[in-house]
């Protein structure tokens, strides 16, 4: 990037300076995908399947028949989902806001000669930037100063060990490059440095990745296509039913007028209008009880995905492990000699320093009496550090194992028999680091090239990253949910391997045998492991954190992030979960998987008086009688009698854990509930047809037969409401639904007698009064309706365990 003018690397920028390269380059933040404004939000809620075809009804219904009453109720119904969709998608980005503004970034600058403390995002190019242990680095830069520095970069490159930084040496001293530089997000795992800012805000490596996620395009969710899928095919039918209707009365010879209501009548009957409210308020409440789990998704069909989830794929560092180092133990032949060593022979420059003195019995007294006279500092380049103390008349090696036993002076069979434990501490996924000493003159305070060989072996200091105690347990459930658990990590198979046996020995109902371990893989790599896994059908939830992660997490069918994640990576994301849990995602699963049989349940139940509504105008057309059911009656019918219920069905916590245990595919339209609704949109349509029939023959009075037909309907699909609940079990094992729905009844029973006496809604209905004997009848009808719901139940759910087995 070009500046203007010369920095002086000691004083900083100017305060002026800055201000005017601000202008120039732009806040130091990296560009995030576009926020979801108001209008957009409203139009994602209206544009959706459910929606247009309730607007074409809405249209057809004001346009083609002339009755704007009945066009302005199916328009409330809209109303109401679309507002309820806005507001709680609204509500989400808010509440995802508040959590990545919680903690503002901060960095430590030098300007016009003085440390001053900024928001991160007023860093420009040319800035000097301090570094100290424990903070974000702010922007991509080149390192000027360094002491014992290392950089965690694992967000980037997934590598939990640091990487050693220096400034560029003098001309034939050159560094790797890697050593150099430094990178925005990363973090200073130990030492002290100064950097020269060179990049920000999306011309930094963070932002290049960022900007490459945030022209994917986000496939429809699994609800969302088998829900677009429904519309279609209820579309194909309103047009199909309403076409043969219309041309059968033609052939009739009844008049044109008439028959084109009756064909807008039964389109308006094939369409549910409340199963759109129903599933936004379904997700809607789900999103919000995912939060009291503390799990926040991005949008509402994120919350139906994550049942869907056939295949979880987690990251081993910082997720099944803490991503602490600690140490485990010490294998020296002179304990106490080793203990000295690793005080003295120390630098505390990285986390496995850090770790080794906090585990050593009085590391500062011991460190202080090992006063130092030179030193070699440790290098990546030849992983090792010497330090010499001659007061101790003594010289300490540390560092890489098969290094620091190469330049001890040990047996042939000691060596192997080091090299084996090597190995083994290895498999069990421990991290070693090797001692050994050698004697020195009080007088030598210098350290040599030759003194670099022939040491006396000490010994070994252990490490290792500790399991996350929840995670065994919560992978054993997930597994016997039926989802798949694979681990893709950058680290090596033998590591991760290990993490999973302790597991194992952790919780006998962990199945290490069912794990796949993807072991060393690259960001696009695990790019390529969600496309493979997507494309042999499996819907993929992917847990991660680091911006290397975000590509993969943005494809995968649900990407979940921890909210110490990078800030791309929750952007990207469909779940950020808040409390850091593994055992979070299950239970999220759980949920999710409650949401998508609480709406199948509703839906069953909307579509059985839709099409009951259908078979009932169909066969009074075949059979030549009077329309039974009018078109406000249906309408009535369909968003309050209906209504009231599913909305309440929407608020019942529904069936317990073990209705949803074990691997399932989850479909919409799945033979229970094809079966179900068939049966009992058949035995609602025939008892409301008889009925009719029945009032009609005695009394010969047109508007007491539709009435008795929409009292009829009225009934059943209260009653039904009551048993629909315990769905997919039978109501007399899985108990009846909560207060909600049967106060929903009441009111809907209290609804439906205003609408038969009241003048008013009688008149505009077109319904009379009628005596009890109606009355019986419907109740009568009711009960059957009920019998087959339950009968249905018990059969296909027999059916349905025995195919599962």
């Amino acid at each position: 990037m070009a500046v203007n003018s010369k920095i002086d690397l000691q004083a900083g920028l100017s305060e002026a300076e800055a201000r005017k390269r601000l202008e120039q380059f732009g806040l130091n933040i990296v560009s995030e995908k576009k926020q979801w404004t108001a209008p957009r939000i409203f139009l994602s809620q209206i544009s959706s399947p459910l929606m247009l075809v309730l607007i074409a009804a809405a249209g057809a219904t004001g346009i083609f028949i002339g009755d704007w009453a009945d066009s302005s109720l199916i328009l409330l119904a809209v109303g109401v989902s679309t507002t309820l969709g806005f507001f709680q998608e609204f509500k989400a980005e808010k509440a995802l806001f508040k959590l990545k503004n919680m903690l503002s970034p901060k960095a430590k600058v030098i300007r016009d000669g003085k440390p001053l403390v900024i928001e991160s995002k007023f860093l420009v190019p040319g800035d000097v930037a301090v570094l100290e242990i424990g903070r974000i680095v702010p922007a991509d830069g080149k390192i000027i100063e360094a002491d014992s520095l290392s950089i965690n970069e694992a967000i980037l490159t997934g590598e939990s060990l640091p990487v050693g930084k220096q400034r560029k040496k003098e001309e034939g001293k050159r560094k790797k490059e890697e050593e150099q530089l430094v990178f925005m997000g990363t973090s200073v795992a130990a030492g002290i440095g100064r950097m020269e800012v060179t990049e920000t805000g999306d011309r930094t490596r963070v932002g290049k990745i960022a900007g490459r996620i945030l022209t994917e395009i986000k496939s429809k969710t699994p609800l969302m296509r088998q829900v677009a899928s429904l519309a279609r095919m209820l579309t194909v039918l309103v047009v199909f039913a309403a076409s043969t209707i219309f041309i059968i009365g033609w052939i009739q010879g009844r008049e044109i007028q008439e028959m084109f209501k009756l064909a807008i009548s039964i389109a308006v009957a094939a369409v549910p209008e409340g199963l759109a409210v129903s599933l936004t308020a379904i997700l809607a409440i789900g999103m919000q009880k995912l939060l009291k789990r503390k799990a926040l998704v991005h949008r509402l069909a994120s919350a139906e995905t994550l049942g869907s989830v056939t295949v979880i794929l987690s990251d081993k560092t910082g997720t099944l492990t803490e991503g602490k180092m600690r140490v485990t133990g010490f294998d020296f032949i002179n304990k106490e000699l080793g203990l000295d060593a690793a005080a003295a022979c120390n630098d505390l420059r990285d986390p496995l320093e850090i770790a080794m003195h906090a585990a050593v019995k009085d590391a500062d007294l011991r460190k202080a009496e090992y006063s130092r006279s030179d030193e070699i500092p440790f290098s990546p380049d030849y992983k090792y550090i010497v330090t010499a103390h001659p007061k101790k008349q003594i010289m300490f090696i540390s560092g890489a194992p098969e290094i620091i036993l190469d330049k001890s002076k040990i047996s042939e069979s000691d060596h192997k028999k080091w090299v084996s434990k090597f190995k083994s501490y290895a498999g069990k996924g421990w991290r070693i680091v090797a001692f050994a000493s050698k004697k020195i003159s009080k007088t030598q305070t210098k350290i040599s090239k030759s003194d670099l060989e022939r040491f006396d072996w000490l010994g070994l200091v252990i490490f290792e990253d500790p399991i996350r105690s929840a995670a065994a347990e919560a992978i054993a459930k997930a597994q016997a949910l039926g989802l798949k658990v694979k681990v893709v990590t950058g680290d090596y198979l033998e590591t991760t391997k290990a993490v999973l046996e302790k597991f194992r020995i952790q919780n006998s109902e962990f199945r290490i045998k069912d794990i796949e371990i993807f072991a060393r893989v690259s960001p696009e790599e695990k790019l390529s492991i969600v496309k493979k896994l997507q494309a042999d059908g499996e819907v993929v939830a992917m847990m991660g954190d680091g911006v290397n992660d975000a590509p993969a997490l943005k494809a995968a069918d649900i990407g979940i992030v921890v909210e110490s994640a990078s800030d791309v990576s929750k952007e990207t994301a469909d779940l950020v979960l808040i409390d850091n849990n593994f055992y979070t995602i299950v239970e999220a699963i759980i949920e999710g998987r409650k949401l998508f049989l609480k709406f199948q349940k509703v839906m069953a139940y909307l579509l059985s008086d839709s099409m009951a509504e259908v078979v009932i105008l169909g066969f009074g057309l075949f059979a030549n009688w009077p329309l039974p059911l009018t078109a406000l009656m249906i309408l009535w019918i369909n968003l309050i009698s209906d209504g009231l219920p599913a909305v309440a069905l929407t608020l019942d916590d529904g069936p317990r854990n073990d209705a949803i245990g074990g691997r399932q595919t989850l479909v919409l339209l799945d033979e229970r509930v094809v079966g179900l609704i068939v049966s009992v949109s058949t035995m609602k349509a025939v008892a409301a047809l008889i009925i009719f029939k029945m009032v009609f023959v005695w009394g010969g009075n047109l508007s007491m037969a539709q009435t008795a037909a929409f009292i009829s309907m009225g009934i059943a699909s209260l009653m039904s409401a009551v048993v629909f609940g315990s769905f997919p079990k039978p109501a007399i094992s899985a108990g009846l639904p909560g207060k909600g729905v049967w106060m929903s009844v009441m009111i809907g029973l209290i609804l439906l007698l205003i609408a038969v006496y009241q003048p008013l809604v009688a008149g505009i209905l077109n319904s009379v009064p009628v005596g009890f004997n109606i009355w019986r009848l419907a109740i009568a009808g009711g009960l059957a309706v009920v019998l087959t719901i339950e009968l249905v139940k018990y059969v296909l759910s027999i059916d349905w365990l025995r195919k599962s087995k």
